[in-house]
């Protein structure tokens, strides 16, 4: 599998929102149902929207300004899920109202996928961990019932990601399983790939909401991935958090970072756990960070090399 995460991909002949609008009709949810007033249910009208346009080939699914309250919905091959300014996607606090994989968006061997526009997708997390549930389960004293990823691709084919505001997942704020041909034109503030063959991820800034939580952990989670560029990440994990700025766990073959950024408030930026292999460090400014690299316990045997990195003067 080969993904590709950039800041800009003109010339990289992949599906852009454009693209899809140009080629395909638009549907607005309103005239299939969708209140947009934070309280109704906008599930089905969604829905209705995405299945409308997928009979008819593929098509735009215009959401334009209003509180959407959603469930899980799932999209379909040549769709693009346009959130006008002023729009905001929000999960419901209600598990009822999703499919058992208790994702928000989700798309399963779909091709030719947008979410786009300048809207926001906000995945309630709060109303699943406050009152001091997050703490408790952390603890181990209750078990935490939560959505799951709030936006996820299995088995996809050319996926887009263009300019949307993604806020509080209950769980990550995006996945990707065995997936090809992603780019990404935003900052989603948490990324976690797994199961990857071949990735490379570039020109990247991962940034968080306001007020921070420790517990937020890692920008950046590789795990069970063979072969790694990342090239131009800009990023650090929450503010408080003891987890790495980047998290590599059994990644094979060749690990290449280069070119990336610790910004102010970086604690440690690299995590090798167990099961990775030979990892070079080439180029990157660390010096902001408080530690460049950790390794778990019992990691005598990694293959570590850098050079021509700036690092922290302590």
């Amino acid at each position: 599998m080969f993904i590709l995460l950039y800041g800009n991909a003109f010339g990289s002949g992949l599906l852009s929102a454009s693209d899809s609008m140009i080629h395909f009709p638009v549907y607005n949810v309103r005239e299939f149902g969708a209140v947009g007033d934070s309280m109704a249910l906008d599930s089905k009208a969604f829905q209705r929207a995405i299945d409308s346009a997928s009979l008819q080939g593929g098509g735009t699914v215009y959401v334009p300004p209003g509180d959407y309250l959603l469930g899980t919905i799932q999209l379909r091959d040549n769709i693009t899920l346009l959130l006008e300014n002023g729009s905001t996607i929000w999960g419901s606090n209600n598990l009822k109202n999703y499919q058992e994989n208790r994702h928000l968006i989700y798309a399963n061997g779909a091709k030719d996928v947008v979410i786009s526009g300048q809207g926001r997708i906000h995945g309630n997390g709060p109303s699943f961990w406050d009152n001091g549930r997050l703490q408790k389960w952390l603890n181990g004293e209750i078990n935490l019932q939560r959505t799951s990823d709030m936006i996820r691709f299995d088995i996809c084919t050319n996926v887009v990601l263009e300019n949307i505001d993604v806020y509080y997942s209950a769980l990550w704020n995006i996945g990707f399983g065995d997936c090809s041909q992603i780019t990404i034109h935003a900052s989603p503030y948490t990324l976690f790939f797994r199961h990857v063959e071949e990735l490379e991820l570039r020109n990247i800034k991962v940034t968080w909401n306001k007020p921070e939580k420790p517990d937020w952990g890692s920008a950046l989670r590789c795990w069970k991935v063979n072969n790694l560029e990342i090239d131009g990440f800009h990023g650090r994990q929450s503010i408080g958090s003891i987890e790495p700025a980047i998290q590599l766990k059994e990644v094979k073959g060749s690990v290449f970072i280069h070119n990336c950024n610790a910004p102010e408030g970086t604690d440690t930026f690299l995590r090798l756990e167990n099961g990775t292999e030979d990892v070079t460090l080439i180029g990157n400014d660390l010096s902001k960070a408080r530690k460049v690299f950790s390794k778990a316990p019992g990691m005598d045997h990694i293959h570590l090399f850098e050079t021509g990195n700036r690092l922290p003067l302590n």
